[in-house]
Formats: C-alpha cells, structure tokens, sequence
C-alpha cells in the first residue's frame, strides 16, 4: 500500500510539474504578446499565444525531454533508455507502416462516422489551434519533440511507475487513460487512448523506447502533415489499400515474430 501511494504520488508531482511549466512558458508569451499593444490586451495576448502554438509546444516538449533524461533517468545512459539500435530495421519499419496505417485508419473513421457537428467543429478547432506558427515550428514541435517527451513521460516513466505497483491490465489503462485525458478535446482524448494502448504494448515487445518513439513519430507526421496535404478530397481507395497493406503486414510480423520467439 505504502509503495502504491508513494508511486501516485510521484504520478501526481509530475503530472502538475508538467502542466505548471506548461503555464509559465505560455505565461511568458502571453506577456510578450500583450506587451505595448494598444486597446484590448487580452485579445492581443490570446492572438499571440494562438500564433505562437508551435513555438510553445516546441519549448514545453524540450523542457520535458531535459527534465526527465536530466533527473528521473540519471543513473541510467540515453542508449540504456531507448535502446539506441538494439533491433533490426524491419522491427522499426513494421512500426512505422502499422502507425501509417492506423493515422489513416482515424482519419477515415472522422470522416466516415456521423460525429455531431459540434464535436467536430471543437476538434478542428483544437488542430487548429494547436498549429500555429512556421511550418518547421509545428513539425519539429508536433512530429520530432512531442512523440519523443511523450514516450519518455507516459510509457518510460508513469507506465513503468504504475507497472511497479499494479497488475498489467490495470498500468495500462491507467496510464494509457491519462495519456488520453492530458489531450483535452473528446476526439482526441478517445483516439489518444487507443493509441496509448498500441503504444505501450509495443514499448512491453521490445522493452525499449524507441519503436513506440518510432511509430509515434510515424503516427503523427501522417495525421498531421501528410493526410492534411490532401484537404477534403481525401483520395479513399488509396488510403484504404495503404490502410490494409499496414494492418496486414503487422499482422503477419505478428504471427512470425512470435513463431520464432
């Protein structure tokens, strides 16, 4: 019970760290925005602050990834902990086709499923929002830094935490359901979670980092960049055979990966 306490307890420090420097880096840049501007402050800070999304994000993930090598993995190397090369490039190219595949997989099912019109004006909203800036701004931010900070904080430190002290169902729900939650919009907070799941059961494969890192950044660069590229003409017929290649695939490395295991 003692240790049960004591690892939500460092769950529950870390989470507010997290969204304490959050708050202070868009505190700074609110302060920035509304500096010398003339008439409604606020507007002018919250303008700033939507322009500057990217930027925010790309400092906050940096901070996270400096923190968390800095102080909750110093007594181990980077390469201790995510494995810099341990695995064959096929193991990273099953995860980079089955994160392609499952990007193209929620973005058909927003497409397809009838999603109230609020809902789903609250989650282009949130993609909106959350990708102002340079073009380099929101790739390094969106596609580099966050899968890296978020496999670190969510997979390496609060799974691992929580799998010290419960059953592995309930780590991975627990920590896959904060994943989720920390992701703010309903659509986001669902797909999240799934993903998690995916995610963590990758990183328990290979007991390493870096292909959840790998189909992460996989995962995002397709959602966020490349489907987008397409605007509302999403071409389906490609999609879907791209979609069914990458589930196959993965389903056979599956089955052979476990055979020779």
């Amino acid at each position: 019970m003692k240790n049960y306490l004591r690892a939500l307890a460092k769950i529950f420090l870390v989470l507010l760290a997290y969204f304490i420097s959050q708050a202070l880096i868009m505190t700074l840049f609110a302060a920035v925005g509304g500096a010398g501007a003339e008439g409604d402050i606020q507007s002018a800070m919250n303008g700033f602050l939507t322009q500057k999304a990217s930027l925010i994000s790309l400092l906050h993930n940096l901070l996270v990834i400096a923190v968390i090598l800095a102080f909750y993995f110093k007594k181990q190397s980077i390469r201790d902990i995510i494995a810099i090369a341990p695995l064959p490039g096929k193991e990273y190219m099953w995860c980079a086709l089955c994160a392609v595949a499952s990007s193209i997989a929620v973005s058909l099912l927003l497409t397809l499923l009838p999603i109230p019109d609020h809902i789903m004006s609250s989650y282009n909203d949130s993609v909106a929002a959350s990708s102002g800036g340079t073009f380099a701004e929101h790739f390094i931010a969106a596609a580099v830094l966050a899968p890296i900070a978020e496999e670190l904080l969510f997979r390496g430190l609060i799974y691992g935490t929580l799998r010290r002290v419960l059953k592995w169902p309930a780590a991975i729900l627990v920590s896959c359901a904060i994943f989720g939650l920390m992701h703010g919009q309903l659509l986001w907070v669902i797909y999240a979670f799934l993903m998690g799941v995916a995610l963590t059961l990758i990183y328990d494969k290979y007991r390493t980092l870096l292909p959840s890192m790998v189909f992460h950044i996989a995962f995002n660069i397709t959602g966020s960049f490349i489907l987008p590229a397409f605007g509302d003409g999403l071409p389906m017929l490609p999609l879907l055979l791209v979609m069914c290649f990458g589930l196959w695939y993965s389903v056979r490395h599956i089955k052979v990966y476990n055979t020779k295991a």
